[in-house]
């Protein structure tokens, strides 16, 4: 099984971070793979996020890729824009999309190699949507955010 980020629709006024990891599969979920996500990861650097709920958790930009990461309204907005983007691009694609994922470094013994790796279009589609749907639900409802859990 490959490693998975998952990504929850979260009421910050109703839900605990307890509550999400004991009954996960619970909440509106969207998960994907690592390398999926490390490929877009650049892009995914353009959004700030907050390392908790609180007023004062720490921001960055980007996910935390092994931790949580929380998404508010305004980054949702900008978030959105980013996956329609990806999405109107995957939308051309044909049914296997073959993506480079990684490499290993050349030896003295053997060259280097480019790591592919294929993902089902319409799986990966119905994913991305279904993450710019929660970033639309968040931009109409400020109790809403996106909590990513990373590795």
């Amino acid at each position: 099984m490959e490693p998975t980020h998952d990504f929850f629709l979260f009421n910050k006024k109703l839900d605990t971070f307890s509550a999400l990891h004991k009954a996960g599969q619970n909440f509106n979920k969207v998960s994907f793979d690592d390398d999926f996500l490390n490929y877009i990861k650049d892009s995914l650097h353009w959004i700030t996020v907050s390392q908790g709920l609180s007023e004062n958790a720490e921001k960055t930009n980007g996910l935390n890729m092994t931790g949580i990461s929380v998404i508010d309204k305004k980054s949702a907005r900008k978030l959105k824009a980013i996956l329609d983007g990806w999405i109107a691009l995957f939308s051309e694609a044909p049914s296997m999309i073959s993506l480079t994922t990684g490499c290993k470094a050349a030896t003295e013994f053997q060259p280097g190699e480019i790591i592919r790796q294929a993902f089902h279009k319409r799986e990966l589609l119905r994913s991305l949507v279904r993450l710019s749907e929660f970033c639309a639900q968040v931009n109409a409802n400020s109790k809403l955010c996106i909590v990513h859990l990373g590795l």
